[in-house]
C-alpha cells in the first residue's frame, strides 16, 4: 500500500469510530399538564396564532374542531417541559370557550 492509501484508511477508520463512540445527551423528558385561556390573533395557512395573558402559541389548524376566527377564545390543554431537551410545549387539545 502506498502512504496515501494508508493515510486515507486511517482517517476513514478514525471518523467511523468517532461516530460509534458518541453518546446521546438529554435523556427522557418530563412534562407538567396545565390549561390556559387564549384568543386568536392571526390566521395563517397551517396554524392560528393564539395569545394568552403570558404567552403566544402557534396552534396547528388540525387541532381545531372548526375553523377558528380572529377574536375567538379557546381553552388550551398544554404539556410544558420540566426536565430534558424535548419539545418545550405540546398543545394537547384546543376547545372553544362557550362565551366568546
Amino acid at each position: 500500500m502506498t502512504t496515501l492509501n494508508i493515510l486515507m484508511l486511517t482517517l476513514l477508520t478514525s471518523l467511523l469510530s468517532a461516530c460509534v463512540l458518541q453518546t446521546k445527551t438529554g435523556g427522557p423528558c418530563t412534562y407538567v399538564s396545565s390549561t390556559e385561556q387564549a384568543s386568536v390573533l392571526q390566521l395563517k395557512t397551517s396554524y392560528a396564532l393564539l395569545k394568552s395573558s403570558t404567552n403566544q402559541y402557534e396552534v396547528e389548524l388540525t387541532l381545531f374542531n372548526s375553523t377558528p376566527q380572529i377574536g375567538d377564545s379557546y381553552r388550551l390543554a398544554l404539556s410544558t417541559i420540566t426536565q430534558g431537551s424535548c419539545t418545550p410545549i405540546v398543545i394537547q387539545s384546543v376547545k372553544l370557550n362557550a362565551t366568546h
